[in-house]
């Protein structure tokens, strides 16, 4: 085995030899877990490393190039083309460093204003939350896709709650004067903020105090009672 693994080696990618080991490794100990070999003769075969290397990336030419082609949808009557939601998804997974996974998963109420950056809040591959800092542009682009749909859907603009699948007994720093207000039915408060016309789980009077909070405002309902443990 180790001879026909050495020539094999000779003539194949380390790739092309970790897989072709795994699959004689998976064969052997079947037949060893059926009794009909006496032992894996795999063990004596050495597993290959592969160096690691960085991943490629696109190039500013190519992606440029990706965006013309995107743009020239724009006005198509097929319903397929959406150039406002290629481009964001597109600038997303660019701009943001974001996995095919996290970005299927990605919603608006991730995206959180802090007084120094608007920051995307992402949840990916290891059970690990990640915070991704990203510039005003991009904004700009989610929000000319969230104003689009809310145009082709009129009936879908509503959004899960601004406390969402976030854990319990984090603070709630979601602002949606700066993010998410123009796709969402909304009016100001007295402050001036932005306030959802409609969040389940949450009465108006609650919806007003966390946004104005949200919004470094003081709303004219709070109070040291009704204020929500977590806000404190």
């Amino acid at each position: 085995m180790q001879a026909a693994f050495a020539a094999y080696a000779g003539t194949h990618q380390a790739a092309s030899i970790r897989r072709c080991r795994s699959n004689w490794n998976t064969l052997c100990d079947f037949l060893y877990t059926g009794d009909i070999k006496a032992a894996n003769p795999m063990s004596f075969v050495g597993r290959l490393k592969v160096a690691r290397t960085l991943p490629k990336g696109l190039g500013a030419e190519t992606i440029s190039e990706l965006l013309t082609v995107i743009d020239d949808d724009r006005g198509s009557e097929r319903r397929s083309d959406w150039a406002e939601r290629d481009r964001a998804i597109v600038l997303t997974a660019v701009l943001a460093g974001l996995r095919a996974d996290e970005l299927v998963r990605a919603d608006a109420g991730d995206i959180r204003a802090t007084d120094r950056a608007v920051i995307v809040h992402v949840h990916g591959k290891g059970n690990k939350d990640r915070r991704i800092p990203v510039e005003q542009p991009l904004i700009h682009e989610l929000e000319a896709y969230l104003d689009s749909r809310a145009a082709r859907f009129p009936g879908s603009t509503q959004r899960r709650p601004t406390a969402g699948d976030w854990p319990r007994g984090r603070p709630l720093r979601h602002c949606w004067s700066a993010v998410t207000a123009p796709a969402l039915p909304a009016a100001r408060c007295g402050t001036g903020c932005y306030v959802p016309s409609r969040t389940p789980g949450w009465t108006p009077g609650a919806r007003e105090e966390i946004c104005c909070m949200a919004s470094g405002v003081v709303s004219p309902r709070s109070s040291p009672t009704r204020i929500p443990a977590c806000m404190r």
